[in-house]
This record gives C-alpha cells, sequence and structure tokens, in this order.
C-alpha cells in the first residue's frame, strides 16, 4: 500500500494488524484490505486480532468497510460488544461434502490431519493441555459429534487430555511425529474428534506437539487459524 498514513490510535492500530495479516511491509489508512490480497480468511484472522487489541470487528464487517481508516469508525469496543446470539452449539445438518463422505466405504476413523508444533522447552504439560483446550473452547467443531445422521456441539467443554510421550537420546521427534500419525484412529460418533500427543525429548530440547483432528472439522485452510492460535497458547 501507498496511501494515507494512518490517523488516530485505532487507524494506527489497524494498519499495524493489516500489515501482520497480510504480510506486507506498509498499509495506508485508506488501503482495501482485498486488493492488498486479502481474502476471506484472512478476515477471519484480522477480526480475531482486533479483538486482541480491544477493537471489536466481525469478518462481515471487512467486506463492507475494507480499509483500516473506515473499520476505525465502525468499529466497536470489545467489551462492549454484548452477548452473542448465536452460540454455535446444537444440532446442524451436514454440509453437502459430509454427506458425501458418509456415503463412501473408506476407513472413516483414519479420515484425519495431523500437524505438528514446537514447543519450547520450559513448556510443561500444564501449559501444552491448556493451549489444547483452549483451542476446543474457541472452536466447537473440534468437540462435536454425530448424532443420528446430524452434528452435535454441545456446551459442555469436555476435559482435554494431551499423551506425553518421552523420547530417547537421539530419536528424532518428528519422524516418530509421522508414525504416531498415520496410526491415529478417531471417531466423531463417540465424539473423538481430536487427538494429540506431546513428544518431549528427554535430552531436554524443544519437543513437538502432535495434533490430530478429524477431516470432518478441519481442512488444509483451518490450519490457518489454528496454528498461530495454538503457537500464541504454546508460548503464553
Amino acid at each position: 500500500g501507498s496511501g494515507r498514513a494512518p490517523e488516530g490510535v485505532r487507524e494506527v492500530t489497524l494498519c499495524a494488524l493489516f500489515e501482520e495479516v497480510l504480510g506486507v511491509e506498509r498499509v495506508g489508512a485508506d488501503d482495501d484490505f482485498f486488493r492488498l490480497g486479502g481474502d476471506s480468511i484472512m478476515a477471519i484472522q484480522l477480526a480475531g486480532r482486533a479483538s486482541g487489541a480491544g477493537l471489536g470487528i466481525a469478518p462481515r464487517d471487512i467486506f463492507t468497510a475494507r480499509t483500516p481508516a473506515a473499520l476505525a469508525l465502525t468499529a466497536r469496543e470489545a467489551a462492549n460488544l454484548g452477548t452473542v446470539e448465536d452460540s454455535g452449539t446444537g444440532r446442524f445438518p451436514l454440509t453437502p461434502v459430509m454427506r458425501w463422505w458418509r456415503e463412501q466405504d473408506g476407513d472413516a476413523a483414519a479420515f484425519t490431519q495431523s500437524m505438528v508444533f514446537p514447543v519450547p522447552r520450559d513448556v510443561g504439560l500444564e501449559r501444552v493441555e491448556a493451549a489444547v483446550r483452549g483451542l476446543v473452547e474457541r472452536h466447537g467443531v473440534l468437540r462435536m459429534r454425530l448424532v443420528d445422521g446430524e452434528l452435535e456441539v454441545p456446551e459442555d467443554v469436555p476435559g482435554v487430555a494431551v499423551e506425553r510421550v518421552e523420547m530417547p537420546a537421539g530419536a528424532d521427534p518428528r519422524a516418530s511425529a509421522e508414525e504416531l500419525a498415520a496410526s491415529v484412529r478417531l471417531d466423531p460418533e463417540k465424539g473423538e474428534m481430536l487427538r494429540a500427543t506431546w513428544l518431549d525429548p528427554a535430552s531436554g530440547q524443544p519437543g513437538l506437539l502432535l495434533l490430530t483432528v478429524h477431516h470432518l472439522a478441519v481442512d488444509g485452510v483451518s490450519w490457518r487459524l489454528l496454528g498461530p492460535e495454538l503457537a500464541a497458547g504454546l508460548a503464553a
């Protein structure tokens, strides 16, 4: 961007957030989010980071007020947003692609995706579990289950257990993570949507967190949201 320099705290904050989410060096107050390369997933990321900075912006706001200047005028104080009407819990019909998946003959329990995340050496099991639990609390889809051909997202957040595997000296945590990921089985009908394993090197070196989620709950784009949140939780 090369537009007008931001004025006021809100414009300055939003320009900085645009730069961070979009990965560009400079954003002007009147620069358009989508002309700079933004998309719908980035809009969700921007809304989340704006909330963390005290500005109440919904992803849909970014599609109408597309510049830092316009968003600065429409943003509400995050503390004054009021009660969210849609809790995201309850029963929901399957999406078309989910119905298609249910008709296939493949191994449903192996229909998963996995990612690994670095765990700092000074992090203990309690923080790792808190980081994973934070994801499950914020994203109801990670605790949903299949019930009578529908999706059910409970209000209550189940306990989150992270398995800790102590790695022997000289072992390669990434190779172990790949082997474990290939063996994980999840059962959506039992509410088994996620499994977390912490590979903790005995040498005191940074470890790895293997997070496996059923493909009904995540896809390649989803990790762009979950990854930064989990990394922030591990670094907290």
